[in-house]
Parts: structure tokens; sequence; C-alpha cells
């Protein structure tokens, strides 16, 4: 669900023609943001990918994992504003 953004922006911005099946949070990588919350609601829906973006430590990470319950989490990390709208 994107935040303050405008789908039809992005698609022009980056040239998509149609949105893909993935669920993508960005921002920082922290419990108070409602991450486990996300990955727990993520986890059942086996047709979805999920991407994380942003600053995280790199203690939390197996904490993420774990909750994803051994399906492949993308952390992704820092990245530009143009691959995040990709």
């Amino acid at each position: 669900i994107p935040v303050f953004i405008r789908p039809e922006a992005i698609r022009a911005e980056v040239g998509a023609a149609a949105p893909r099946t993935d669920l993508v949070y960005a921002g920082w990588l922290i419990p108070a943001k409602g991450v486990p919350e996300l990955i727990q609601a993520w986890a059942p829906l086996s047709d979805v990918r999920l991407r994380l973006i942003g600053p995280c430590e790199p203690a939390y990470v197996p904490a993420l994992q774990a909750l994803a319950e051994g399906r492949p989490l993308e952390l992704a990390g820092v990245v530009s504003r143009r691959e995040v709208l990709e």
C-alpha cells in the first residue's frame, strides 16, 4: 500500500506498465515501525515477495529472518530513491 505516494506517478517515473506482486517496506527496520507485524502478516502469502528497504542493525537481522519462518526475506539495505520506486 503506497503511503503518501501516487501509484500512477511511480509507474510513470519508472516506466512500469503494471504492478508486480511485491510488498515493499521502505524505512528504518526497527520494531517500533511495525516491521515484525508486517513480516508476520506477509508470511502466509506464498505468492507475494517481501522486500524490506532501509537501514537495519545487523544484530536485528536474525530476529527478522526467524519471523519469516523460512521464507526468503529480501533485506535490501539502503538503496537509491530510483530503486525504491522500481
